[in-house]
This record gives structure tokens, sequence and C-alpha cells, in this order.
């Protein structure tokens, strides 16, 4: 590929944030944003006992932001055998 030939960002799906405190997290990206939060919970998949997350849709753009919390990987390093 050469340069300016590369494929074109046009916009944006999803983002995703792990956050260490998500009540004040949730708080700031609902203002920040004018984002709404969605009434459900998503489990983190392979640390369902140790982390969900919460997700927020701006309206006026569409984007959907994902605020996870965990507290299953304390900078654990997940390039280690038999860590998930």
């Amino acid at each position: 590929m050469t340069e300016g030939n590369g494929p074109a960002i046009t916009g944006l799906h999803c983002l995703s944030f792990t956050v260490t405190n998500l009540e004040d997290s949730l708080d700031w990206y609902k203002r920040v944003f004018r984002a709404e939060q969605v009434d459900c919970k998503v489990n983190h998949l392979y640390r369902e006992r140790t982390g969900y997350g919460i997700l927020l849709v701006v309206p006026e753009s569409g984007p959907v932001i994902g605020l996870h919390s965990t507290t299953g990987n304390r900078h654990e390093d997940s390039s280690k055998p038999g860590q998930v």
C-alpha cells in the first residue's frame, strides 16, 4: 500500500475502556458525550465472576461506548501460560 491509498476511516461504531471507578466514569462519559446508558450489564468473557461492562449510546452520532470494570486483572501479565 502506498501512502494515501489506505482505507479511509469514516466513523466509529464502538469504543471500549476499562476504568477503575465505574460510577464516576459513567457520570463523566454521560455528561461529556451526552450519552445515554443502556439498561444491561455485559459480562467479561472468561472473567464473568470478576468483571462486567456497561454500555452507553451517543444518540446524535451513534457510537456505543463500553465502560468495563474488573477485579480479576490487577496488572497481570496475560502472556504467561495459565492466565486468562
